[in-house]
């Protein structure tokens, strides 16, 4: 996380009781947050190969769920009205401090207005958030139409036209259409294998 918020994010592990675990990377989300049961404290993990800023903003959306919880248990939605309010009050020294570059800050400012669940449901924030990875990634909306791609799992698909926020893609393996994201992690191919 960025060396200025570090203070701050210790305060709120240690003033909150949190397990804060550094988890490996998961495909499906980014973090998670877990109540505490009878002699565990409120847990927290986030993916270990998030950038800096990335990791933040997931620790505090995670920290937002841990004080709803505290609220009022499993009585709201997860991402509802409080949570956001929640989330937007955490963030808020945070955006004030100039803790993220201008690019992030202007994004995540509009992210925070719109209420967005996360950060992969809001595509303009995450494309801004992928510019600061270390090794960045080839996402299916860098593609041209029609070309071939690998995804993590090893299934291999033609990308096709796009669809509303996704695109519509042809699993070579299987012949059948899938809608994936266009922020979706993939490995380029050569197109001159032909489909049978």
């Amino acid at each position: 996380m960025p060396e200025t918020t570090v203070d701050i994010v210790l305060k709120w592990v240690i003033e909150n009781k949190i397990f804060l675990k550094i988890s490996k990377e998961r495909k499906t989300k980014l973090g998670d947050y877990c109540p505490p049961t009878r002699n565990a404290n409120h847990k927290i993990s986030v993916n270990y190969n998030l950038n800096k800023y990335a990791f933040l903003i997931t620790f505090v959306h995670e920290l937002a769920h841990l004080f709803i919880w505290e609220k009022y248990q499993n009585r709201v939605k997860p991402h509802g009205e409080e949570w956001q309010k929640e989330f937007l009050l955490l963030m808020t020294p945070l955006l004030k401090q100039g803790v993220f570059p201008k690019d992030i800050q202007k994004h995540l400012e509009i992210h925070l207005q719109k209420g967005f669940a996360s950060s992969h449901s809001d595509l303009s924030l995450l494309r801004i958030l992928n510019k600061y990875d270390k090794n960045p990634k080839i996402v299916l909306e860098s593609l041209p139409d029609n070309a071939r791609f690998r995804v993590p799992d090893g299934r291999e698909f033609i990308k096709q036209k796009r669809i509303k926020k996704r695109f519509s893609c042809l699993c070579v393996n299987s012949k059948r259409i899938y809608s994936i994201s266009p922020m979706a992690s993939v490995i380029s191919l050569p197109n001159d294998k032909e489909i049978i």
